[in-house]
């Protein structure tokens, strides 16, 4: 692919084993601060060249109805590919009782139903129980989930397109080789689209699969040439 790079320092990366998806994306149906419709969303991700997405709108999972009706306009409408995926996911906001300053945004990827924000604790006992996988959101950012390698969870955001992403890389050398890596647009609005995103393995076609990828740590950031 000459339209970016691995930066998972992965030597082995084939890109013809892998596909692109963008896996923390917000539209203005369920998250007050998008403003980027469902639609222009898949036709946004799909024209920079992705493969998929993870909707993960704050404490609101899509339901599976009003995927399939979004899939199936987006495809009549020649939007994507009849083979876009688009999964379900949630951002929610977790909390640490024990430090009262240490809260932080998640990525939570097989709940069925929407989240309230939570304590951090129990959100992974739920997560180990229910076979969620946890993604620590923008952790170089305010909002991020501090000591987020303390938990329980399966992967963070190495690459973001709103945080320090070398701080990240510090903090992944120093604590986080058991974790797996995504990047992420974070997308809210139109234009947000195509500077990171996460390599998952070819023939990653569901929800199960995404949460088996992140928890066996085979993904990749990805940069996009711009």
């Amino acid at each position: 692919m000459a339209d970016g790079e691995s930066c998972g320092k992965n030597e082995s990366v084939d890109y013809h084993d892998w596909i692109k998806i963008s896996p923390h994306c917000h539209t203005r149906v369920y998250s007050r601060c998008a403003s980027i419709t469902q639609w222009n969303l898949v036709r946004a991700v799909s024209q920079a060249g992705m493969d998929g997405l993870i909707l993960t709108e704050h404490h609101n999972r899509w339901p599976d109805s009003k995927i399939t009706e979004m899939r199936d306009h987006c495809i009549d409408s020649g939007y994507c590919r009849e083979n876009f995926l688009i999964i379900p996911g949630q951002e929610i906001e977790a909390r640490d009782p024990e430090n009262k300053l240490n809260y932080g945004h998640v990525l939570v990827i097989g709940a069925d139903k929407s989240l309230i924000e939570m304590n951090v604790n129990d959100l992974c006992g739920l997560a180990e129980k229910e076979g969620w996988a946890l993604v620590a959101a923008h952790p170089g950012q305010v909002s991020g989930l501090s000591r987020f390698w303390e938990y329980p969870i399966h992967g963070f955001e190495l690459l973001h397109r709103n945080q320090d992403n070398h701080y990240v890389r510090r903090l992944a050398e120093d604590h986080c080789s058991n974790l797996a890596k995504l990047g992420s647009d974070d997308i809210h609005h139109l234009g947000h689209e195509g500077h990171y995103c996460t390599l998952f393995p070819k023939g990653t076609k569901t929800e199960q699969d995404i949460i088996q990828a992140i928890k066996d740590r085979m993904t990749e950031p990805y940069k996009f040439k711009r």
